[in-house]
């Protein structure tokens, strides 16, 4: 059925005039207050549990400094450690620029970070990774399996993304003898 133009107009007016009648119309506190009893509410005391305030670096650094590897002027960081946690904890400890010159951490399952923490040392490493990228890929059995791998950065900083699980540990092994020399 169609309707005029008119006629939702008129049904709009009766709404309004519904709606004004009902609001206009006062709801009788009187029996409200009558039905509810008049109880006083106590409160709930509960002692409230201080909660001391811990350093981050003292709760990342146990589980952190029994698996660093050291190898050259590289550091290895196990799995699921940030970089930016990894890089201010050698900052914390004053490690100096000189002897160690990157850092390396694999925070994701498929995904390993570098970052260069002295940043005169030589290497450029965007340029370095797709280097051994391309190396990797002249492999045939290997080439099919890095096709998806992904490489973002810079010269300071670079992710490696999407790597085959099977893969991370060969990569890691390799970017350690290369970056160490």
């Amino acid at each position: 059925m169609l309707k005029k133009f008119t006629e939702f107009i008129s049904e709009k007016k009766c709404l309004e005039d519904k709606e004004k009648s009902l609001s206009s119309k006062s709801i009788p506190t009187e029996k409200i207050e009558k039905s509810v009893k008049k109880e006083e509410i106590k409160p709930i005391e509960k002692p409230i549990e201080k909660v001391e305030e811990k350093p981050l670096k003292k709760e990342v650094e146990k589980p952190i400094k029994e698996n660093i590897l050291f190898e050259g002027k590289i550091v290895k960081f196990p799995h699921n450690t940030k970089p930016s946690i990894a890089y201010r904890l050698l900052e914390d400890k004053n490690v100096s620029k000189n002897k160690l010159h990157y850092i390396i951490s694999d925070y994701n399952t498929n995904c390993i970070s570098i970052v260069k923490y002295n940043q005169e040392a030589p290497i450029k490493l965007l340029e370095f990774v797709n280097t051994i990228l391309n190396v990797y890929s002249k492999n045939s059995l290997l080439k099919e399996s890095l096709k998806n791998i992904q490489t973002n950065g810079d010269n300071n900083y670079v992710r490696i993304e999407n790597i085959p699980i099977k893969f991370i540990e060969i990569m890691n092994k390799d970017l350690i003898k290369l970056l160490s020399k």
